[in-house]
């Protein structure tokens, strides 16, 4: 409101309180003079005017304030909702999560006590007891041809009290008889891990840390190792020992080769100028760890030959 409008607001409040103390003084109209009548119809129809125009304006700001009002409120409640439906996931998100772990746990369990019985069951020898008797013609060279032949064939048999005897009956009749009391046989048991994998193909300035994969595998024995990863998968804990050893060319290279366990550099070898490079490690390993050979740093235009790069591995308990 301008100063103009209070001035005039003022004026008209002071008028009609001498106007109404005259009327009640004098019980006679006040005479206002036609210089104020004329300046009050100038100015009280734009203040009007003006003050209506505001009460408007204050009128549709509170109705759109109030909208707003409903805006925020229904956003808040919607946000409230979206809130409860993700504590809610989260919930059975964990739910879920535990379940999953005490699966997990459940099958490592079995898992174990099925290694555990596989193991007892593939390391104990089989025993047969055979008592037997063979009766021959007068020598016994053909006797002990005869025996060794059905025995000695397997090289995992071994046979005790074995040494053939000659023996009369009451008729004067003599035979010949091996006694077999006991033939054990013996094999890999699931202690036995080893594998030996040569590279058959040359790799030409390989990339730093590029996983060599050594495809010829010439040796596998119990445990598992992937000739398109060249890695070798543990599946069962213990001591093992590796070895590898790279082939650099052309005669001006080097190669720097690494022997990592899930990730972690354990051992480097390196080459130089078309030399063979080579080293060993002996590392702890768990289930489910994996070892493998990568590249290291080398020169430009090295490359890793064939047939003479190899890498092997076993368990030593």
């Amino acid at each position: 409101m301008s100063r103009k409008h209070c001035f005039c607001i003022g004026f008209i409040v002071s008028i009609l309180s001498v106007t109404n103390g005259a009327n009640i003084n004098n019980n006679s109209p006040l005479q206002i003079p036609a210089a104020m009548l004329s300046y009050l119809d100038e100015h009280f129809a734009s203040l009007t005017s003006d003050l209506t125009r505001r009460v408007e304006e204050l009128e549709s700001r509170q109705a759109e304030d109030a909208r707003r009002i409903d805006i925020l409120e229904h956003l808040h409640a919607s946000d409230v909702d979206q809130m409860m439906v993700m504590r809610r996931g989260m919930v059975e998100l964990r739910t879920d999560n535990e379940d999953l772990h005490n699966q997990v746990g459940t099958l490592q369990k079995q898992l174990d006590t099925q290694q555990t019985s596989t193991t007892k069951t593939n390391a104990a020898t089989t025993a047969v007891d055979y008592n037997t008797s063979n009766v021959v013609p007068h020598t016994p060279e053909v006797l002990l041809e005869n025996i060794s032949s059905g025995w000695t064939e397997d090289n995992n048999v071994t046979e005790t009290n074995s040494k053939p005897w000659f023996r009369r009956d009451s008729y004067g009749n003599g035979k010949w008889e091996k006694n077999l009391n006991r033939i054990t046989r013996t094999g890999l048991t699931t202690n036995d891990y080893a594998f030996h994998a040569i590279l058959g193909h040359t790799l030409n300035d390989p990339g730093i840390e590029h996983a060599i994969a050594f495809e010829n595998i010439i040796t596998m024995l119990g445990g598992y190792y992937s000739k398109n990863t060249g890695a070798f998968s543990c599946l069962q804990a213990g001591v093992y020992a590796f070895h590898w050893c790279m082939r650099s060319l052309p005669t001006s290279s080097y190669m720097y080769t690494e022997l990592v366990r899930n990730g972690d550099v354990i051992g480097t070898a390196v080459a130089y100028h078309a030399s063979t490079g080579s080293a060993s490690a002996v590392v702890q390993l768990s289930v489910g760890d994996e070892v493998w050979v990568r590249v290291g740093t080398h020169s430009s235009g090295a490359d890793i030959e064939l047939n003479t790069s190899m890498f092997s591995g076993y368990l030593i308990k």
